[in-house]
């Protein structure tokens, strides 16, 4: 009898997918755009620029903390 075949094995994926952004951190990301004085597309610029994303539906979930930090600190 022929010895079954065997399967390679998968290489280990080096992380698990990242997590993606809230609608909260979205909330944030929007209400702390505004009070800097910032249009849809200034933040939608300044995604692009951080993240390479064009849209906050892009981000994880450390990507739009990051940027909330930034936010915050008033380094845009």
């Amino acid at each position: 009898e022929a010895p079954a075949a065997t399967q390679p094995e998968l290489p280990a994926t080096d992380a698990p997918p990242e997590a993606m952004s809230t609608v909260a951190q979205h909330r944030a990301l929007l209400t702390l755009a505004y009070r800097a004085g910032m249009t849809d597309a200034g933040l939608t610029e300044l995604t692009e620029s951080r993240c390479g994303k064009s849209s906050l539906d892009d981000l994880t979930k450390h990507e739009a903390a990051q940027l909330l930090m930034e936010l915050q600190r008033g380094d845009h």
